[in-house]
């Protein structure tokens, strides 16, 4: 009998040890319990504004932060400054202003602003959409004038049509450019 009783102690002890350590590690380390709020009914925003007085609000101004003064340093002393003299007109009347066929209003500054806009009206270049330099803007002879009425344009229908129908059309030699590949003859069918 004494055999039988020692391993049922052992087991007993054993199954309760284990089941009281389940228990107190579940305990443990078991998610802790929400918080709960007291006045989760009431809502976030106000429905009317409520007046809120400067002056009860005890705001401390602090003096602004200046950077601090270096000891060692010494001002800049300005040496032949009066020395400077105008510029000489003899020299720089020589030298011609760069004639400029882009002066405002003309033809051609509307026909460059109509077309790139990323032109640039003081150096008459604009940014490829390629990449890569900036170029100049030239206009043909042959183009049509922007803002003046269909009468006085060209009374080529073909050209006109092509104009209309792609952006990069040049009617010097009827081409244009497609997004990929060289330049391709127009063919409209007015023709």
């Amino acid at each position: 009998m004494k055999s039988f009783a020692a391993p049922s102690i052992y087991l007993v002890v054993f199954w309760s040890v284990l089941i009281g350590g389940f228990v107190s590690a579940s305990y443990e380390f078991g998610e802790p319990e929400p918080h709960h709020f007291a006045n989760l009914d009431a809502p976030i925003w106000t429905t009317t504004p409520t007046p809120v007085d400067p002056k009860t609000q005890n705001y401390e101004r602090l003096p602004p932060r200046g950077a601090a003064a270096d000891p060692s340093s010494t001002p800049a002393k300005l040496v032949g400054v009066s020395a400077i003299a105008p510029p000489d007109a003899t020299v720089t009347g020589a030298i011609e202003p760069p004639k400029r066929e882009w002066m405002a209003g003309s033809r051609h500054l509307k026909l460059c602003q109509q077309r790139y806009r990323s032109y640039n009206v003081s150096d008459n270049t604009y940014q490829p959409l390629d990449g890569g330099p900036r170029k100049h803007c030239v206009t043909e002879e042959r183009e049509p004038s922007v803002g003046l009425p269909a009468a006085d344009r060209s009374p080529d229908r073909h050209a006109s049509w092509c104009t209309a129908r792609y952006d990069s059309y040049r009617a010097s030699d009827n081409t244009y450019q497609p997004f990929s590949g060289p330049r391709r003859q127009c063919v409209s069918p007015l023709i």
